[in-house]
């Protein structure tokens, strides 16, 4: 007699054994599990470690089997165990006291000093996840525990932090290194331990099972251990059939199985809304008549060999595409929208030719040819600060004007004169000006003594150290003053403080 398979997995608390789902991923980081239904005390995980039983009992709970202690801190299961440096740690648990509560966790031995990696309910009626890394480390919950009301919780430890979460939700993360690794011979514990005071706590409550994996448990695997409790089971194939009879048992079954050699015929009733599939025993084929439910369908589906044919109507905006039927190509026509172009550009074999007119700016500026000394006006030439000394010599000054201007408009009268390469030569500069006899000063009277000699020779200048009267420069300037005129007045300035410091400096001295 065949069994009949069951889906494959639990979706409450399994009143009988049940293995480990394979199909689960988690299954495979597992190194202890203990459920309280079926193998009783037996390790479900990887390591096949059993419990042992101090006091306490396998009781019926709220949702079937669970560990149950006493109350007591002489009541408790405990199974050899090892203290993994990143671990996550999972129980479904009901409050029988609704503070100080001792759940699960990892100890030397049973309400041994030496402990962590424990869910705790603490004296405030909240959960508490804790671990032992250089220091206590607490993740507390922000919600409390209630009296016979089920709470799943995940206490998780990555080497960085340690989270709690409660109910599928994470309520608390504190920062933490890895858990404490120095057991000598760790034990998992259920009912019984400590705090991290010092102070002895018994568990009164229902345990449904506890987990212990080797893996820190990210947030959606949290999550799917709350929503999936038991997923990490595989529901047994089972047989539905009466020990004394080959008939289902079921609820309303009407198939009928007869000891025989002929064959079992099946009558299925499809339970639908306005179901017109009718399935009775015999040798024809089973035909069944589907009705498409849409919107305006247009599609017939008709009993023949014929293939079935679907005609599809494009519906567009205003398309001006048409699509008949025949061997010919679709022909699509596109229309391209562009916006208005603001240029226009004859289509002719001519090339395109542009006109460029040079709009120079009126140049001010007119030379004349005359006598006459050239002087700076408003919008005249503006030379760089010049740098030119003028010392007392019989030689001329001869003075170079550059004419530059981009695009000029400047106009040469008619003179004699001739401008060659933009030099205007002056001739009153050319000839040099007159030099006037000057009468010698008297020297110093024979017999004067030395020190006033030298003094009066220092005063006179007469020691090379003459100081020079700063020459008359013409300066001129526009309505607003640029910063090439400034600068001009600006080292004019200079030159005659200089002279008259030296001139106060010597007259100190």
């Amino acid at each position: 007699m065949s069994a009949l398979l069951l889906p494959n997995r639990f979706k409450q608390q399994p009143q009988y054994a049940a293995a480990l789902n394979d199909a689960n991923l988690l299954t495979r980081h597992i190194e202890q599990a203990y459920f309280a239904a079926g193998w009783q005390l037996n390790d479900a995980g990887n390591s096949k470690r059993s419990f042992s039983n101090t006091g306490a009992s396998i009781s019926v709970g709220r949702d079937g089997p669970a560990f149950k202690t006493s109350g007591s801190t002489s009541s408790y299961f405990t199974a050899p165990s090892a203290a993994l440096i990143r671990f996550s740690l999972e129980a479904h648990y009901i409050p029988n006291a609704a503070a100080s509560q001792y759940i699960c966790g990892i100890q030397e031995a049973p309400n041994a000093v030496s402990h962590d990696r424990e869910l705790r309910i603490d004296s405030a009626g909240r959960f508490l996840f804790y671990i032992y890394a250089g220091a206590p480390k607490q993740a507390i919950s922000i919600s409390s525990a209630a009296v016979n009301i089920p709470v799943h919780l995940l206490g998780v430890s990555d080497g960085t932090n340690i989270y709690l979460y409660v109910n599928g939700v994470l309520e608390a993360t504190t920062a933490a290194g890895d858990a404490y690794g120095g057991y000598a011979s760790p034990e998992f514990v259920i009912g019984a331990g400590q705090t991290d005071a010092g102070v002895s706590i018994p568990g009164s409550g229902l345990l449904n099972y506890a987990v212990y994996f080797n893996k820190a448990l990210n947030a959606s695997e949290a999550r799917s251990r709350y929503d999936n409790k038991f997923s990490l089971l595989r529901a047994p194939a089972r047989r539905i059939f009466s020990a004394s009879s080959s008939n289902l048992i079921a609820a309303a079954c009407i198939q009928t199985n007869t000891v025989g050699v002929a064959a079992i015929v099946q009558d299925h009733i499809l339970a639908g809304t306005a179901s017109s599939q009718g399935n009775t025993g015999g040798t024809t084929a089973v035909s069944g008549n589907h009705g498409l439910a849409g919107a305006a369908s247009a599609q017939g589906n008709a009993s023949g060999i014929g293939a079935v044919a679907y005609a599809f109507t494009l519906a567009g905006g205003a398309a001006s595409q048409s699509n008949t039927a025949g061997t010919g190509a679709a022909v699509q026509v596109h229309v391209l929208l562009i916006a208005t172009a603001v240029q226009a550009n004859d289509s002719r074999t001519a090339g395109i030719a542009q006109a460029y007119i040079l709009l120079p700016s009126s140049s001010a500026q007119i030379n004349t040819a005359s006598t006459g000394t050239i002087t700076l006006g408003n919008g005249g030439l503006a030379p760089a600060p010049s740098a030119q000394g003028n010392i007392t010599a019989a030689g001329a000054i001869i003075q170079a004007h550059v004419l530059a201007v981009m695009a000029s408009g400047q106009g040469n009268s008619t003179s004699t004169g001739v401008i060659s390469d933009g030099i205007v030569v002056e001739s009153l500069l050319a000839t040099g000006t007159v030099v006037t006899p000057r009468t010698k000063k008297p020297g110093v009277p024979a017999g004067t003594p030395e020190w006033l000699k030298t003094m009066i020779e220092i005063l006179t200048g007469r020691r090379a150290n003459k100081i020079a009267v700063p020459g008359f420069q013409l300066l001129t300037f526009s309505a607003i003053p640029t910063k090439a005129e400034c600068e001009a007045l600006y080292a004019y300035t200079n030159t005659v403080r200089h002279a008259l410091e030296q001139l106060i400096s010597r007259m100190d001295g």
